[in-house]
């Protein structure tokens, strides 16, 4: 368990093209917020990372020292098992991050941006976990317009993560984002005014060894 003096810990989690970005933009212009991702991305940056995976996947994946995010996304999303190499490899590092952030923050309140909190056993991590969500089509929709891939490729994108229904159950709040911004907007509002009255869990904190 965590001390008491840390912040209150809130997950936000939901499937791609759901809109989890939009909420934690809106979130942001009250707490911090963490983006797993964006964790994720900057340890794909270093040294020791990118000749793994250039041993592994060949020169292709990185334009000099940048990632190729795309393909790297293509390959992994398209084989479970490249999938599973590349969460053993960079989740530890990741959650290793969290824990720092956490042990060090100043902060009342944190919000972590993670896609595959549930799939990654995080939910004991948090006091609190808000899924956003929206309906099909609506999210097939924004991730043709976001992304270069066909339909098959969002459909293997969409079912390599746990369904919307497994993971609603399983949250403490939901956000639908199917709406308008306006509605959106409204919705993370409630969520800001309920923070006052979320409580402290007993939590555990991020494991940086994945086999335990």
């Amino acid at each position: 368990m965590l001390p008491d003096n840390r912040p209150l810990l809130i997950g936000i989690t939901g499937g791609i093209g759901c809109g989890k970005s939009s909420v934690c933009d809106l979130i942001a212009n009250d707490f911090s917020v963490i983006s797993a991702d964006q964790i994720a991305k900057s340890f794909l940056k270093e040294p020791d990372v990118r000749e793994i995976l250039v041993q592994r996947w060949g020169s292709e994946v990185y334009e000099g020292d940048m990632p190729d995010y795309a393909r790297i996304a293509r390959i992994v999303f398209n084989n479970r098992q490249e999938l599973e190499f590349l969460n053993s490899l960079i989740h530890p590092m990741v959650l290793s991050r969290f824990q720092i952030i956490v042990d060090t923050s100043k902060e009342e309140v944190l919000f972590f941006e993670i896609p595959l909190l549930f799939e990654a056993g995080l939910r004991d991590c948090f006091d609190f976990v808000v899924s956003v969500y929206c309906r099909p089509e609506i999210q097939l929709k924004r991730l043709a317009e976001r992304n270069k891939a066909s339909y098959d490729e969002m459909l293997i994108r969409i079912e390599a993560q746990m369904s919307q229904d497994a993971r609603l159950l399983l949250s403490d709040h939901l956000i639908d984002n199917s709406g308008n911004y306006e509605s959106l907007k409204n919705s993370v509002d409630l969520l800001v005014q309920l923070i006052a009255n979320i409580p402290q869990r007993r939590i555990l904190p991020f494991k940086t060894d994945l086999s335990d």
